[in-house]
């Protein structure tokens, strides 16, 4: 293993705090990288250029398409910092100095010999000037996969295309406790998209944004709640769901 690689799994913050003053939600806009995929949300208190005491929340789930396995990172068993990041209404920017970066690393044990660690790293190449993010994976495998950050590599409302969405919303909500009309509904959905009737594609998403919004607070918090209505509503709006209710 490079040591330039445990140098980039050295993350000094210990842990970032839930707060109660979260203002500001972002999704991750990362694209497939060798297999991998990353999604996820970052809730920061609104600042302008948000340091790392500036992130209350987030919740990032790095995925293996031939595992078909994810490994979902939050306050609670990871940590988080980053420098150099700047926020504006299109979302969240990377600076281009050598020394910004995210590093976004699981608590877990990582060898050479026992990797099951798991993270996402933003850099700037030192060498190439390249603004490049790394999958730091788990999964039992010990590679490093890399392709370069989007500008913004997080927006305010998700914008990756439909079937992504689709595949997203259903793997958050399998990870919930609440009803399961919701998944009923989300996977209606995806099949009237399958089949190309956008009519019946937008019902069945209203249908699951007016029930997700009635869960929130009663089965569902605020954070998830903005989370799955926001991917439900990029949906419909990539569709165009005019006079959709």
């Amino acid at each position: 293993m490079s040591i330039k690689f445990l140098g980039l799994l050295a993350i000094a913050l210990l842990g970032v705090p839930l707060g109660a003053a979260a203002n500001d939600l972002y999704f991750l806009n990362l694209p497939d990288n060798q297999g991998y995929e990353v999604w996820g949300t970052i809730t920061t208190d609104g600042a302008a250029a948000p340091t790392t005491a500036d992130v209350v929340d987030y919740t990032v789930t790095v995925w293996s398409n031939a595992l078909t396995t994810a490994f979902t990172l939050t306050p609670l068993n990871s940590t988080f910092s980053w420098t150099g990041v700047a926020a504006s209404p299109t979302g969240l920017t990377m600076g281009t100095d050598i020394s910004d970066g995210w590093n976004l690393g699981s608590n877990l044990a990582c060898t050479p010999t026992a990797f099951s660690c798991y993270g996402v790293v933003m850099f700037n190449d030192p060498t190439t000037g390249h603004r490049l993010f790394y999958v730091v994976l788990g999964f039992g495998l010990t590679d490093e996969v890399v392709t370069g950050i989007p500008v913004p590599f997080a927006t305010r409302f998700p914008i990756a295309a439909p079937p992504r969405l689709f595949f997203v919303l259903i793997h958050v909500i399998n990870g919930l406790e609440t009803t399961p009309t919701l998944l009923q509904k989300v996977s209606a959905a995806q099949r009237y998209f399958d089949a190309n009737d956008a009519a019946n594609t937008c019902r069945e998403l209203g249908e699951f944004v007016r029930q997700a919004k009635s869960l929130d607070g009663n089965g569902l918090d605020s954070r998830t709640t903005k989370e799955i209505v926001a991917y439900a509503e990029s949906i419909r709006t990539q569709i165009v769901c005019a006079g959709c209710n």
